[in-house]
């Protein structure tokens, strides 16, 4: 019996106090106190898996100059992009780097910036399609305005071939002659040709002329032709598109700031919008012209 009671009261003296309070005494037999255990609590799995995702995807925050120097910038908002390239265009300054008049908002009715927009626009698409006209690509412009950089140490420098070379069809109409100015135009000359899309051929060096190269003509099909005749009259469409959207974005503006009345916007609107469709016609008309002159040379 009395082995069993004293087992009984080691037990308890042994056992593990309550949090916070001190083990109790039984008879006369004083328990060591022990540290209190920090108190624990139970995080939700879904919270610890966005914890953990978080701590996983934080970048370190570094101020030393030599991290500073890694860090890449944060890309802009498109909504500040979009208000740079508004700004611009308010000051006159297109996006081919000419100078454009500006939308005047005191003067409405003055469609001098979509006209002078309009003009550049027009002049390089039919600039094009005489050239699809007057041979496709085998013709002296087309191969004049091929790109080349004579200095291989300076590849981003180009020029136009025809400045540093003429350009000269031969008799038969079966070749194309082009007379380098300079020995050390040559190679980048060849390079350039055998690079480009449209030709892409090995030009060859004249028997009798160490300065001329030799460009085989390679007719397109009609149906080649008519193909870039289409593509590029669409391109040139979408560009007067383009034209038309920034004005209206313009006309947006002035409605939502109060500059113009909802009267004079309509009005705004009907005249771009006669403005647009008289250049989109001359699109079709110089569109249908081409294909018939293709068509009636074949």
């Amino acid at each position: 019996m009395h082995r069993v009671t004293a087992r009984a009261i080691l037990r308890q003296g042994l056992a593990r106090a309550e949090l916070g309070k001190a083990p109790r005494a039984s008879y006369g037999v004083v328990a060591a106190p022990t540290a209190a255990r920090p108190a624990t609590f139970v995080i939700p799995r879904a919270a610890r898996s966005i914890a953990g995702a978080r701590a996983t995807t934080a970048a370190p925050f570094h101020t030393s100059a030599a991290c500073r120097r890694r860090q890449k910038p944060l890309p802009r908002r498109a909504e500040e992009a979009e208000e740079d390239e508004d700004k611009g265009e308010e000051e006159g300054e297109g996006k081919d780097g000419a100078k454009h008049p500006a939308a005047d908002p005191e003067e409405p009715l003055n469609f001098a910036d979509v006209e002078s927009r309009l003009l550049p626009v027009e002049a390089r698409f039919r600039a094009g399609l005489r050239k699809l006209q007057s041979g496709g690509r085998f013709n002296p412009d087309a191969i004049g305005a091929l790109r080349v950089a004579p200095d291989r140490k300076e590849p981003g420098r180009t020029y136009p071939l025809h400045e540093l070379a003429q350009i000269v069809p031969r008799a038969g109409g079966r070749s194309i002659s082009v007379l380098a100015h300079e020995a050390s135009s040559v190679r980048a000359i060849m390079s350039a040709v055998q690079n480009s899309p449209d030709f892409n051929q090995q030009p060859q060096r004249a028997p009798d002329n160490e300065l001329e190269l030799l460009l085989r003509v390679e007719p397109d099909s009609p149906d080649d032709t008519l193909r870039r005749v289409r593509l590029l009259c669409n391109e040139w469409r979408d560009r007067v598109r383009a034209v038309r959207q920034r004005r209206d974005k313009l006309h947006a503006t002035w409605r939502r700031t109060a500059v113009v009345g909802p009267d004079l916007k309509v009005t705004l609107d009907k005249e771009l919008d006669r403005l647009i469709s008289a250049e989109i016609a001359k699109v079709d008309v110089m569109e249908s012209s081409t294909i018939k002159h293709i068509h009636s040379t074949k």
